[in-house]
């Protein structure tokens, strides 16, 4: 079911491979690569808060039986914030370190945010956000051509 899901996802039908990752999941709840697959499909479709959730409940799921939660699981959270902070983020057209460069690192006083309302906001939709499933990946250009994600 996972690897049905994951040649879904490689053909472009990202309903699809949701719906088998739920699958697996269903079948086998403890399947980290299911739980990671899932939730980068739904912040890739839009939907970064529902993505984070899975995430979220799966950590939980094996903290309650005392298992140890895979590195993947954190990485995967880490991915999905900070791709709905990038997207979220105004573009002025400077970058954050050409911006830093020009006000002597003022640019991060104050930057300091407690974990959960960082959390809550990186994932929240800014407002006038194009609903595209392309909008994380297009929300910044990488300096050099990044590789094709393949879950």
């Amino acid at each position: 079911s996972y690897s049905l899901g994951r040649l879904h996802a490689l053909r472009g039908e990202a309903g699809l491979a949701i719906e088998e990752w739920q699958r697996t999941l269903r079948i086998k709840p403890d399947h980290a690569d299911s739980a990671v697959a899932l939730a980068r499909a739904l912040a890739e479709d839009g939907d970064a808060v529902r993505g984070l959730a899975v995430l979220d409940d799966f950590g939980a799921r094996l903290s309650r039986r005392g298992a140890v939660v895979p590195r993947e699981i954190a990485l995967a959270r880490g991915e999905i914030v900070a791709a709905a902070n990038v997207a979220a983020e105004p573009s002025h057209g400077v970058s954050s370190s050409e911006e830093r460069e020009t006000k002597g690192g003022d640019a991060l006083k104050g930057a300091k945010v407690s974990a959960a309302k960082s959390e809550k906001v990186s994932a929240a939709r800014a407002p006038g956000e194009r609903e595209s499933p392309t909008a994380l990946r297009e929300s910044r250009t990488p300096s050099t051509r990044l590789r094709t994600l393949v879950v």
